[in-house]
């Protein structure tokens, strides 16, 4: 081989090292506060603080929270920073912008709607007839958005 070919050989073992391999885990604990996970790998090793989001200050975005127990695949960032990449079950989601918060929206729809009066040719109407269906949905919004 001659030299130049060296460089080359020796420039892609070195990208080779820096490539970070994802790996199949089990979430054995989920952290809401910290938006992280700790999950066990196929070898049985333990890794503590997976972040949940791209940065772990972050309070706007997408998170997801896996169930535990379930499945995931995790990477690391090239300064050694594990994230879950993609996940099997999730227990909650969440949609947060620097304006908005999908739960809190949905619940003041509800709520809205639930106050909703007509104008008949006797009066206005009472409220809604199926109050308790808005109110069962707002209950369940808890099963889903955190």
């Amino acid at each position: 081989m001659d030299r130049q070919e060296l460089k080359i050989i020796e420039g892609l073992r070195r990208v080779q090292e820096k490539i970070q391999v994802p790996v199949m885990a089990t979430v054995m604990n989920v952290n809401t506060t910290e938006r992280t996970v700790d999950v066990q790998d196929i070898n049985g090793v333990t890794i503590y603080d997976v972040n949940l989001q791209a940065v772990s200050e972050g309070a706007y975005g997408f998170l997801s929270l896996p169930s535990t127990g379930s499945q995931v695949v995790v990477a690391q960032t090239e300064e050694g920073i594990w994230y879950v990449s993609s996940f099997s079950n999730a227990d909650n989601f969440s949609l947060k912008t620097s304006k908005e918060d999908l739960k809190q929206w949905l619940t003041d729809l509800i709520s809205t709607i639930e106050k909703i009066t007509v104008t008949t040719a006797v009066g206005p109407s009472g409220t809604p007839i199926n109050m308790p269906d808005f109110e069962t949905i707002k209950l369940r919004l808890n099963n889903l958005l955190i």
